[in-house]
């Protein structure tokens, strides 16, 4: 069986434009690939209050999505509303092979709760992998 498509929970912006983990991960296998985050690392001007204020602002009140658009021009993902009754946005950046604009159709189309339904499956097994199979470190 051949994925179509990976969704990978990682910090989406970068210092290097275009070569996050998920676009590196996606070259390396050669699949399309989405970058997600739930937290936005400062970069070309964009901040977490920024884009707080752009997504409560009176002219985006009805918007899920905003453009992400630094002070270089660059546009760097977008911030999305992944449910109607969620303040806290997702970040959505591409990552290889993908356009932007696919990229927020197929979180919208994965998003029951705020995180991608892929991502929350496999962060549900790993806790109860974890519980089952502990492992030291030390």
């Amino acid at each position: 069986m051949e994925m179509g498509y990976s969704i990978l929970e990682a910090s989406p912006f970068t210092k290097f434009p275009c070569f996050g983990l998920a676009c590196h991960l996606g070259v390396l296998a050669n699949l399309p690939t989405i970058g997600i985050g739930k937290n936005l690392h400062h970069v070309d001007g964009l901040t977490h209050t920024t884009v707080r204020q752009l997504l409560e602002a009176k002219e985006n009140s009805d918007a899920d999505i905003i453009t992400l658009k630094g002070r270089t021009g660059f546009v760097w993902g977008v911030a999305m509303r992944s449910t109607p009754d969620t303040l806290k946005p997702i970040f959505i950046s591409i990552g290889h092979r993908i356009s932007l604009d696919t990229a927020v159709l197929i979180v919208k189309m994965t998003c029951k709760y705020r995180v991608p339904e892929p991502i929350r499956q496999v962060i549900k097994y790993l806790v109860l992998f974890s519980a089952v199979n502990p492992v030291s470190f030390f």
